[in-house]
């Protein structure tokens, strides 16, 4: 569905929303990442990925994940 890349990695979204990540910090073989995601950005040394239920997780240099809290509106 999607492709993102960081400067040292890599992100492929499936249609089925499993998410695929490969390069530094990860495997060097794509390897699935996180199920569920909707949407999803890749960064220099960050990714980011939005899951159908609303959180945001994040992992720095392939460490994580980690839960973004999100402040209501």
């Amino acid at each position: 569905m999607a492709i993102a890349t960081g400067s040292r990695h890599s992100l492929a979204l499936r249609a089925d929303g499993s998410l695929w990540v490969w390069g530094e910090g990860f495997a060097i073989a794509p390897q699935v990442l996180a199920q569920e995601v909707v949407d999803m950005a890749a960064g220099d040394t960050v990714t980011l990925a939005l899951r159908a239920d609303g959180t945001l997780w994040q992992w720095d240099g392939g460490r994580g994940p980690r839960r973004l809290g999100l402040g209501r509106r």
